[in-house]
């Protein structure tokens, strides 16, 4: 991967995600290094994770004849967040497979965040029994 292959999804996913800010770390007691340490603040992304950038990258260029047959992803987390976001913001039917081993709080958690994402796109939340 080149800087310039960086810059470009940069450049294609502005204006779909938050540009995060970065925080100085300056109170801390065992300094890792000796260089300034820098914290990334992804949590105030759109999707609570730095997924929405990766999600929307992908859907960007995904070309538009395969979009029609929808979007579909594994996931109980973050990624599965991500893709319901980038689903909706294109208009595409998108599935989410939670996975089945999941507890039952970490289901209705992703479920409730997935629809919220989603807003009023078609969005297809399930879980597949785990295989034998």
């Amino acid at each position: 991967m080149s800087i310039d292959m960086v810059e470009a999804a940069a450049s294609r996913i502005r204006g779909y995600v938050r540009r995060t800010p970065m925080i100085e770390v300056v109170q801390v007691r065992d300094a890792p290094t000796r260089n300034p340490l820098y914290l990334k603040l992804e949590s105030l992304q759109v999707t609570g994770a730095l997924k929405a950038r990766g999600a929307m990258n992908r859907l960007l260029t995904t070309p538009a004849e395969a979009l029609k047959r929808g979007i579909v992803t594994a996931s109980g987390g973050n990624h599965g967040v991500a893709v319901a976001r980038a689903g909706f913001l294109a208009g595409v039917p998108t599935t989410v497979y939670l996975p089945p081993n999941a507890s039952w709080a970490n289901r209705y958690s992703s479920c409730r965040s997935l629809k919220n994402m989603a807003g009023s796109s078609e969005l297809r939340v399930t879980m597949r029994p785990a295989s034998k």
